[in-house]
């Protein structure tokens, strides 16, 4: 491996430890009794203050001009993706297991897959591997999420 590809992988793996640091510590918050609502805005402050200054920094002259219709779109950005998705997370974490929670999560590329192949955005031929392989990807990773969250816990 080029020392490129040992500092990407390792980014990788800091950034999965991460992960899982943040939903452990998101778990203990909502067990002892914190509203997601107020993790979430928790959450959303800290990335705030770490994130403005590097983005600052790194875009400060590459910015495109703030008209109404790019304030239109981080507005609605702002509002499904962070928000929504959030909230939606941390209330499945409350009232399920980790593992549905877990399952759920990682079924968003599927869901989109779906959604793009039914609105003519993405192009699957069956005939060629790439497309086989798109399907097929699909269906194991559906029915190895059925199977995980039908499972029992110890």
């Amino acid at each position: 491996m080029s020392s490129m590809t040992t500092i990407l992988v390792i980014a990788i793996c800091f950034v999965q430890a991460l992960y899982a640091g943040l939903s452990i510590i998101s778990i203990l918050a909502l067990r002892q009794g914190m509203s997601h609502y107020t993790f979430v805005v928790y959450r959303m402050a800290i990335a705030t203050a770490l994130g403005s200054p590097l983005a600052w920094y790194l875009e400060r002259h590459s910015r495109p001009t703030m008209t109404i219709k790019v304030m239109e779109k981080i507005m609605l950005l702002s509002l499904f993706d962070p928000v929504l998705d959030q909230n939606l997370y941390y209330v499945g974490m409350e009232n399920s297991n980790a593992t549905f929670t877990s399952a759920m999560c990682n079924m968003l590329p599927v869901f989109a897959f779906v959604m793009a192949w039914i609105f003519r955005l993405e192009n699957v031929d069956y005939r060629h591997p790439r497309g086989l392989a798109k399907v097929l990807g699909t269906l194991v990773y559906v029915v190895g999420a059925i199977l995980l969250t039908m499972g029992k816990e110890p």
